[in-house]
């Protein structure tokens, strides 16, 4: 459940290397930013919630780029609605 798997192309350099300049997020399933621990990981690697009002404001207030890795299931968003 934690942010490691989602990370790799971003934290592993190889984002930096192709898209020099672009400045991004990576969306997180909520239940991550829920468990301690496993929230304050995400917050390092500048993970955010993949909560639709959080992703907007990401974009309108900060104009990143976000990174999407679409993996799980339903049971991983109870009641949450990804971006649509």
């Amino acid at each position: 459940m934690l942010c490691f798997p989602f990370l790799v192309g971003r934290y592993g350099g190889v984002w930096e290397k192709l898209f020099p300049g672009i400045e991004t997020r990576v969306l997180g399933a909520s239940p991550m930013f829920w468990v301690p621990g496993s929230r304050e990981i995400c917050l390092w690697m500048s993970a955010v919630d993949a909560a639709k009002k959080v992703a907007v404001r990401v974009i309108e207030k900060f104009g990143l780029h976000l990174m999407v890795y679409p993996v799980g299931d339903k049971s991983t968003q109870p009641g949450q609605q990804l971006l649509s």
